[in-house]
């Protein structure tokens, strides 16, 4: 049984991983194309290719679910047009063994790719954002928000942007407009860069400050020095994950931030749904496995491998496209996304239930 068991998972695995393979070769040379435009100004052909390599981790682990579904689909479908699967079962070996000997391979890899994803992923995608744009910003000039980098948040009052933040505590393109409490602008604050300041009074000193002030009668700019020292709470771990792409934080900071913008009252129902997207994900490339497994024993038990391909690409489409429509409209309506992300791997698991139990 176990030479048995180890023939299936060769099978699988090695599927499974020739199609992430080649899915990512895919992906590498789309986004080779998309930067390219852009290398001249921002990139060196070294600095490219560095950074399309740290985007293949977050790639990977995004797309796990994706080609474990093709990867079965073709392992299982070799097996059964070589007629494997059929001395199995007429050797008495039953379908939920056979189920089991797949999920086995399935699961370490599922185990893997969320390790990736909560510990590795993060950091080496802020390290890809970092080799990116950092030293635009360094030269950019002190008054300027990017609006194709960086993040707005809300602090009291206060609204802050940051074109970039390092790991070592560092802002480049610090911008912040202070309203009163009739949510009327007082006065806007710009620096080309911030430095994190530690102690018993924390914040962050800011150098080539310009302040202009907004009063009813008058626009006024006043002339700063070259340093000016911002007394705030806010720390650079918090900060690096508000510059984030909630798809790019873990599950850990995922929900620090939310708890930090409920405590500022503000909607935290993007990061929900991310947080019930990542947490839940293995739950999803199960139940994708067990609808590939079960239409080796099903509809597609005797059709052709390029038959078998095109189901699984329709499926896994239909699956994305369903999460992708669900995950916005319950934050448009306002149900739950838990709702939302549990609906696409409930019918996942559901179907191939249910098609499993019919070969029984």
């Amino acid at each position: 049984m176990k030479t048995l068991n180890r023939h299936v998972a060769v099978h699988v695995l090695s599927a499974v991983l020739l199609v992430l393979a080649v899915l990512l070769g895919l992906f590498a040379v789309a986004l080779f194309a998309d930067e390219l435009g852009d290398a001249p100004d921002n990139f060196s052909m070294a600095s490219l290719l560095a950074y399309i390599a740290l985007q293949l981790p977050g790639l990977l682990v995004a797309n796990t679910g994706f080609a474990m579904l093709i990867g079965c689909l073709l392992g299982l479908g070799v097996l059964a047009s070589q007629s494997e699967l059929t001395v199995m079962r007429a050797s008495g070996v039953p379908v939920l063994r056979i189920v089991w000997q797949v999920l086995r391979p399935m699961l370490l890899l599922i185990l893997v790719t969320s390790l990736l994803g909560e510990y590795l992923v993060p950091r080496i995608e802020r390290y890809a954002s970092r080799l990116r744009v950092e030293t635009a910003e360094v030269e950019q000039p002190f008054s300027l928000i990017d609006r194709d980098q960086g993040m707005w948040m809300r602090q009291g009052n206060d609204f802050l942007h940051f074109n970039h933040v390092t790991p070592q505590g560092e802002i480049f393109g610090f911008a912040r407009l202070a309203f009163d409490g009739q949510r009327q602008l007082q006065y806007a604050q710009y620096a080309s860069r911030a430095e994190h300041k530690p102690g018993d009074k924390p914040g962050w000193v800011l150098q080539n400050v310009r302040i202009t002030r907004f009063r009813a009668d008058a626009v006024t700019t006043e002339a700063t020095p070259d340093e000016l020292f911002w007394s705030s709470e806010l720390d650079p771990g918090l900060l690096n994950v508000v510059v984030a792409e909630p798809e790019s934080m873990s599950l850990r900071e995922l929900h620090y931030y939310m708890g930090y913008l409920e405590q500022q009252g503000q909607d935290s129902s993007n990061f929900e749904l991310v947080f019930w997207q990542k947490a839940l994900q293995p739950l999803a490339m199960v139940g994708l496995v067990l609808v590939a497994i079960s239409f080796i024993f099903g509809p597609l038990r005797d059709t052709t491998m390029g038959y078998r391909l095109f189901t699984g690409v329709m499926v896994g489409i239909v699956f994305r496209f369903s999460q992708d429509l669900l995950g916005p409209t319950s934050l448009v309506y306002g149900f739950q996304p838990l709702l939302a992300v549990l609906a696409p791997i409930a019918a996942c698991w559901l179907v191939g239930f249910l098609l499993l139990v019919r070969t029984r």
